[in-house]
């Protein structure tokens, strides 16, 4: 007589986790926990009873970061299943806050929030009020809120931050400034957080110069120190030995003014990318925010290219068990 193997083998693995009556054995590891409510969410269809037992794993992060990381990943899954999407949204940005070195798992939340924003871009029409909590978060001081929001807003594009502004007047004076000048950067070109935080120190930090003579390079020293952003000259395509010294005195104006400014003088522009920014010459710029733009939808390509590849790599029964 012919053995079905798949069956048999189907069943001893099973064993391992089911116990008699058809139920997820107890247990009080992470990993228990996360399996619990995979087959509470996946089996039973008990979403509720699901995201009990993945808060009880994410409570042990510092038993096992990559299980509770996934855990946090389907508390958000499991939300937005229910149709609530803002406490979803909640849960995926907990994932890149707290869990942000498990990469595959941060990846999957930063690609549910973005499809979440997106969502709620095209349903929000006449309602800029949907979007409270996102403005909110751009006029964060925290950077990391503010930089997982900024991603946010770059997928939504020039667009959808035309969209947002008119939600503005709802948040209070120094959140809306803030979360004002984060839509200004979009507009401007700048596509990711840490770019846009320094931008807007830039446009709202009023300085006053007095230079007579004064080398560019001893220039952009003393800027560097009294902003405390990083600066530089693009060495590679400005020839600093070329440049005049500079003479000009200027009050209680933008950082930013006072660079383009100077930057007239000599037909070289402003460039605000990676944490730096920089002064070079207009083609400089051109492939400096050509190669930003390519980076960010690197990035935002990253989660659907990581879920595929570990597919590849483990197959797709395998895959499914890690969750969304």
């Amino acid at each position: 007589m012919s053995r079905n193997w798949t069956t048999i083998v189907a069943g001893v693995i099973l064993t391992g986790f089911v116990g008699a009556g058809g139920v997820w054995a107890e247990g009080s590891g992470a990993e228990d926990l996360f399996y619990q409510g995979w087959y509470a969410e996946t089996s039973e269809g008990d979403l509720e009873k699901a995201i009990g037992f993945y808060r009880k794993a994410v409570e042990r992060e510092r038993e096992e970061q990559e299980v509770a990381a996934r855990a946090q990943l389907q508390i958000g899954a499991c939300l937005e299943k229910l149709g609530r999407a803002d406490e979803a949204a909640a849960a995926y940005r907990t994932v890149l806050d707290k869990f942000g070195g498990q990469r595959e798992t941060a990846e999957k939340a930063a690609g549910r929030l973005r499809e979440i924003e997106k969502s709620e871009a095209g349903a929000a029409g006449d309602k800029p009020q949907a979007h409270g909590g996102f403005l909110a978060d751009l006029g964060s001081e925290d950077p990391k809120v503010f930089d997982a929001a900024f991603s946010l807003l770059a997928a939504l594009g020039p667009d959808g931050g035309a969209e947002l502004r008119r939600g503005l007047d709802a948040l209070e004076a120094k959140s809306r400034g803030r979360a004002g000048l984060a839509l200004d950067a979009l507009a401007d070109g700048i596509v990711d957080g840490p770019s846009a935080r320094m931008w807007g120190r830039a446009h709202t930090q009023k300085v006053q110069v007095n230079f007579v003579d004064t080398p560019l390079v001893d220039i952009i020293e003393y800027l560097r120190e009294l902003s405390q952003l990083n600066m530089v000259i693009d060495g590679s395509r400005v020839k600093i030995d070329q440049i005049e010294p500079i003479t000009l005195t200027l009050r209680d104006l933008a950082l930013h003014n006072v660079l383009k400014l100077m930057c007239a003088q000599y037909s070289l522009e402003v460039v605000y990318g990676e944490g730096v920014v920089t002064l070079t010459t207009p083609e400089g710029a051109q492939e400096m925010r050509a190669a930003g733009a390519r980076r960010y939808r690197r990035s935002s390509s990253l989660s659907s290219a990581g879920t595929a590849t570990a597919e590849r790599r483990t197959g797709s029964s395998a895959t499914s068990s890690r969750g969304v």
